[in-house]
């Protein structure tokens, strides 16, 4: 008499692994939910990610040269924290003496970068809201 074999053995372990890899999450309350984008980011929080932070720069020179046509700047240092910048600008091209120099003041709205104020004397009262340690 022969003996039939039912399966074998191989494909019944591969047909288990795999149903209990595809079921092993199921029901189990304790699975974390998907991250936003915003848990995601490696940034500390109150700072800038690199890309926005070269975006208010941009349009800190867009404003110098928009008010200053034909004179072309560079950014000298830039403080981004909190969702406000200030960019300190000269004009290049000209004798150091002679170049435009004053800082411009952004604050992040709906994700884009808006000027709120220019000029050499800014101080807190002049920005409410904005954080001390721009002034800095």
């Amino acid at each position: 008499m022969r003996i039939k074999r039912i399966a074998n053995p191989i494909v019944i372990l591969s047909s288990l692994l795999i149903a209990i890899l595809t079921f092993s999450g199921c029901g189990n309350s304790s699975v974390a939910p998907p991250k936003s984008s915003a848990q995601v980011s490696s940034e500390p929080q109150g700072i800038e990610p690199p890309a926005s932070r070269v975006r208010a720069v941009r349009e800190a020179l867009r404003y110098a040269e928009d008010a200053n046509p034909g004179s072309k700047f560079k950014a000298k240092r830039k403080k981004i924290i909190c969702g406000w910048a200030r960019i300190s600008i000269e004009e290049t091209g000209v004798p150091t003496e002679e170049a435009v120099a004053f800082d411009v003041y952004l604050k992040k709205k709906d994700g884009e970068w808006e000027v709120e104020k220019s000029g050499t004397d800014i101080s807190p009262e002049d920005l409410p809201g904005a954080p001390e340690e721009l002034f800095k």
